[in-house]
């Protein structure tokens, strides 16, 4: 069963992730890669107020807590996948980028 303490952990790993996306997007110059982290922070900025909304809606609704709690923990895990699918995509582009460039200066 889902706890405050596993819901606070999930909202760690989404800030974790702001600052890793927030990161990389300093770090890449190319126009591209920084579309994808952009979305991946508006994602998880989506995700943020789409959870203080149900957290709202929940204190005036008869559901429980627990049960509140462990669907959100549950959507936050799912976007947290979606994310890591998504950086490993783009982990993937710009290895792949790098080894051509790579190959390019060889010639």
């Amino acid at each position: 069963m889902a706890s405050r303490k596993d819901l606070k952990k999930s909202v760690k790993a989404i800030s974790d992730y702001y600052a890793s996306a927030a990161n990389f997007l300093q770090n890449f110059s190319d126009s591209s890669q920084q579309e994808k982290l952009t979305e991946i922070i508006v994602e998880l900025y989506n995700l943020e107020n789409e959870s203080l909304k149900k957290l709202a809606e929940s204190k005036k609704s008869d559901q429980p807590l627990k049960k509140y709690f462990r669907q959100l923990v549950d959507e936050h895990n799912q976007l947290l996948d979606k994310i890591e699918e998504k950086l490993s995509t783009l982990e993937g582009e710009i290895f792949k980028d790098f080894t051509s460039t790579e190959d390019t200066v060889k010639e």
